[in-house]
């Protein structure tokens, strides 16, 4: 019977064989030691490190198996919002209850990557990410090949095979403008978000059914479309007061 055999992690002495140095000098292009060699050597190593897909991993962490109790999140979003603090001090409360750190992550690229993405996400800090608000394709492919888990906040179109998590918007917007009906208004209008996001679709649909739902179809298409949640613009058939 055939044998599966898992593709091998480069090392920094392979990296180092294929550019013909030394591992330390690997180890200085990957801390930007430019004074420690020759440009031309520098790029010779970039290049084998690019051509292995090296990705240096924290001594503390060599083992894959060793668990961090740590988890990585990364916000897209600003961290500083009512939705994004909240979500924060949610994601906080709960891994201190399971005695778990947060590690947040800033995005930044060092020169050495090339194009690359942040391989930050592979050295083996943490156990596993949650991206919040990040539809970044890139980073959750290359988590998933290297088998770390992942999981996506408020992105329900991310990449196939990365579970996510939502509010149940369809609902809350029901509940919203069942509200309004109830006290007796029935001009009712709905700021709805960007047509490319999908959270923004649940609530307008939710809208309009249950305006239609309540015979106030007329109203159902008063929608104020913001494409870019900053510039307004009416729809046709929508009152401008």
């Amino acid at each position: 019977m055939a044998k599966s055999h898992k593709k091998q992690r480069a090392s920094i002495q392979d990296v180092a064989r294929r550019a013909g140095v030394s591992p330390m000098t690997v180890s200085n292009v990957l801390r930007d030691r430019a004074d420690q060699m020759g440009e031309e050597t520098r790029q010779r190593v970039t290049l084998a490190i690019r051509e292995l897909n090296y990705v240096p991993v924290r001594t503390a962490v060599q083992n894959r198996h060793v668990e961090t109790r740590t988890i990585g999140v990364l916000f897209i979003q600003d961290l500083h919002g009512v939705v994004g603090q909240r979500t924060f001090d949610g994601m906080c409360t709960r891994a201190r209850e399971l005695d778990y750190d947060i590690t947040l992550f800033l995005r930044s690229q060092p020169n050495w990557m090339g194009s690359g993405v942040d391989l930050r996400f592979l050295d083996r800090r943490c156990d596993g990410f949650i991206l919040v608000a990040a539809e970044e394709p890139e980073i959750t492919e290359l988590l998933i090949s290297h088998e770390i888990p992942v999981v996506q906040c408020y992105v329900a179109e991310g990449s196939a095979g990365v579970p996510f998590i939502l509010p149940d918007n369809e609902h809350a917007m029901r509940l919203t403008t069942e509200y309004m009906i109830e006290q007796g208004h029935t001009r009712i209008a709905h700021l709805a978000g960007p047509l490319t996001n999908s959270e923004a679709k649940l609530r307008k649909a939710a809208f309009q059914a249950v305006m239609r739902e309540h015979g106030l179809t007329e109203c159902a298409d008063w929608i104020i479309q913001d494409d870019t949640w900053g510039s307004n613009g009416l729809t046709p058939g929508c009152p401008g007061r």
